[in-house]
């Protein structure tokens, strides 16, 4: 069952046109796949299909190189596999991807299986009241997986993250044993430092972790029952059994 009322979400978000989208995609993963630089590659596909700014973003953060794929697909840790562990979790990557959903925003499930929000936040993060109920679904999502332990990494650089750090640290004390918050001045450095299952939809941080969970997905999907998800997988007609 969900936790979200029955009303929540009547209206998503659709700002994509998907025929456009799929033939921009499959150009994209060739040319990646050929070797090509990203930029390079992004730039175009966007500019022979003419893309929007959001269709862009979707291009950019979904689709990668077989090699980078099959590199993050051979790490992905099962949901049942959490149990007892340590996961160490990218703070605002996650939680600003639940925000999105809380907002009914159109989120996308990369050729990595790794769900990402399209909303352009980089290195910037407003306060609201989205974000705040974020961390309340994080938090219930470990419980629910019932892990050991939790680290949770914010970048102390970032606005707002030692008012979240010190939320999620609240919450955590009733559902989870242990609790370390972390404010690093380099986050994905510290997160790539740290023993334990890796939770990021970060790319540079999934290639170089050597176990990885998808929680913002998780937690999407299974707990929040939230359905606004392009696959990108069935976009390029790829079957992944994992």
């Amino acid at each position: 069952m969900s936790v979200l009322p029955k009303h929540y979400c009547q209206y998503y978000e659709d700002l994509l046109r998907i025929e456009r989208l799929t033939d921009a995609a499959k150009d994209y993963k060739y040319l990646l796949n050929r070797g090509y630089n990203a930029v390079p590659a992004l730039n175009f596909v966007s500019s022979r299909y003419g893309l929007s700014k959001k269709e862009r973003l979707v291009i950019y953060r979904s689709i990668h190189s077989d090699e980078i794929v099959n590199n993050i697909l051979s790490k992905i840790v099962k949901s049942n596999e959490l149990s007892s562990n340590r996961i160490v979790v990218d703070g605002f990557n996650v939680l600003l991807t639940l925000s999105a959903a809380l907002k009914c925003k159109q989120l996308i499930k990369g050729d990595d299986t790794f769900i990402r929000d399209i909303l352009g936040v980089f290195g910037h993060v407003d306060y609201d009241f989205h974000l705040f109920r974020a961390a309340f679904y994080l938090v219930l999502s470990l419980s629910m997986l019932d892990v050991g332990e939790l680290v949770i990494v914010f970048d102390k650089n970032v606005r707002w993250s030692k008012f979240f750090s010190s939320i999620i640290n609240k919450l955590a004390l009733n559902f989870i044993p242990y609790t370390i918050v972390v404010l690093a001045s380099k986050s994905d450095k510290k997160i790539l430092s740290l023993s334990g299952i890796v939770s990021s939809s970060d790319v540079v941080i999934l290639m170089n972790a050597k176990r990885v969970f998808d929680l913002a997905g998780y937690t999407i999907l299974h707990v929040m029952k939230y359905n606004n998800v392009i696959d990108i997988n069935k976009i390029l007609g790829n079957v992944i059994n994992i």
